[in-house]
């Protein structure tokens, strides 16, 4: 029983509408569990003006008294209408109990169905078809889906008459579940705290991100406008922070927005400082660097005069070498006048050159025809002087022959072979050889004279 209650609880609050389900008829026992939400739903109103809860659905299955209530919304509403009223013979419990359930809720209706068929409830083999199912049972089905389900039917969870979204209901959620993690069911008070706190807690949250996106947008490198641009975010969160659903009253959200108040601006001066050391930072960074400019404007106006050095030097270079390429030309026009001098000279002397040689050359042909009519005469004057030196020693011999002859013919080869020249000793030798007999006849010795003379 306790589990089911705090199931039904966190559903009932969590959930924009609620379905109690109840079998046959709504007894006296149905309305106690709802006891727990009549309080809670009370103490909420004292702090707001809207019911805790939007829609209660009795839903009772199997409805036998159709004759009496009709099935559907309408039968529904007027059985509800009859268990819900108050008369003077009740007790002040039940009074009370009812009066709190009409107040806590926005909207409460009832709803009666059929039961779905004999087969649905006793047949073990039934499987979901709904041929098996009762034909009444579909109709009030498809209409109850539709009553809940339909888009103009659908509820969105809401807070003070203010809309959650999904984000928001994640965080209201999760605060009751921390509710019910004891294990024992909370009393209304707890529940109604811990919902108030869930809902503050998801404002806070809320605008402590607006504020956090906000800034990602802050300006930058002016403290001024920075804080300018918090008072404006501040704004701006406090305006979130207050349109959000809450519960809990006025104390709890102004000690929420108090809390809001305190982070941002924790928040502001964490943004505040890291800007002023970035500033600090920048102004050290920008102070070296208009020094590092200054330098390297000094150094840039050494450079400019060494440049403007550099270029009179060059340009003193670049006359000097225009100088010297001008000499240079007219050097080179001297040299090439000189060298065409030259050149005219060289011509004019290899033509005396060739014109001596030439004359040489005739010269040395006439002297070597010269030379050869020398050598040609010396020859003949020669071969005359040999033949002259011939006729003497024959003369000689002829006379030295007629001595001998007159002297007798002894010893006449002996003479004889002294008197030839060694030239001619061996012509003379075969022609002497019978004179050099020792009884050579004076004929002989004539002959040999003739032969020598003649030769």
């Amino acid at each position: 029983m306790k589990e089911s209650t705090m199931i039904f609880s966190l559903s009932m609050i969590t959930s924009s509408v609620q379905i109690y389900n109840i079998m046959n008829n709504i007894k006296e026992d149905d309305l106690q569990h709802l006891q727990f939400f009549a309080e809670y739903g009370r103490l909420a109103q004292k702090d707001n003006k809207t019911q805790a809860f939007q829609k209660l659905l009795f839903l009772v299955r199997d409805w036998n008294w159709a004759h009496e209530f009709e099935y559907g919304s309408r039968g529904g509403r007027s059985l509800m209408a009859s268990r819900l009223k108050t008369t003077d013979g009740q007790a002040a419990e039940l009074k009370t109990l009812r009066q709190n359930i009409l107040s806590c809720f926005s909207d409460i209706d009832c709803f009666l169905m059929p039961s779905p068929g004999k087969k649905v409830v006793s047949d073990k083999s039934f499987d979901g078809r709904l041929a098996d199912i009762e034909e009444e049972f579909r109709v009030k089905l498809l209409e109850l889906v539709f009553s809940i389900l339909a888009p103009e039917n659908l509820l969105v969870k809401e807070i003070n008459g203010r809309k959650l979204s999904c984000q928001d209901l994640m965080i209201l959620f999760k605060a009751h579940v921390d509710v019910f993690k004891g294990g024992d069911l909370p009393n209304p008070t707890s529940m109604l705290m811990a919902t108030a706190n869930a809902t503050n807690m998801a404002a806070v949250d809320k605008a402590t991100k607006r504020y956090m996106s906000g800034m990602k947008n802050r300006p930058r490198r002016n403290l001024d406008r920075l804080r300018e641009f918090h008072d404006e975010l501040l704004a701006e969160a406090k305006k979130v922070f207050d349109e959000f659903p809450k519960m809990g009253g006025e104390a709890i959200s102004s000690t929420s927005k108090d809390a809001l108040i305190k982070e941002l601006e924790d928040l502001f001066r964490h943004f505040y400082e890291e800007e002023e050391k970035l500033i600090r930072i920048e102004t050290e960074a920008e102070a070296q660097r208009q020094r590092e400019r200054q330098e390297e404007k000094k150094r840039e106006e050494q450079r400019e005069r060494e440049r403007i050095a550099e270029k009179e030097r060059s340009e003193a270079r670049e006359k000097e070498i225009q100088r010297e390429r001008e000499a240079f030309r007219e050097r080179e026009t001297a040299f090439l006048a000189q060298e065409a001098a030259s050149k005219a000279k060289l011509e004019n002397l290899t033509e005396e050159i060739d014109r001596e040689r030439k004359q040489a050359r005739e010269t040395e042909e006439k002297m070597r025809n010269e030379m050869l009519a020398k050598g040609i005469e010396i020859e003949n004057l020669r071969k005359s002087i040999e033949k002259n030196q011939k006729q003497v020693a024959a003369i000689q011999l002829s006379t030295e022959v007629i001595r001998l002859v007159a002297n007798g013919v002894q010893g006449t080869s002996a003479c004889v072979q002294s008197l030839i020249r060694p030239g001619t000793q061996s012509a003379m030798q075969p022609a002497m050889q019978p004179a050099m007999q020792p009884a050579m006849h004076p004929l002989h010795i004539l002959q040999l004279l003739g032969n020598l003379t003649r030769k």
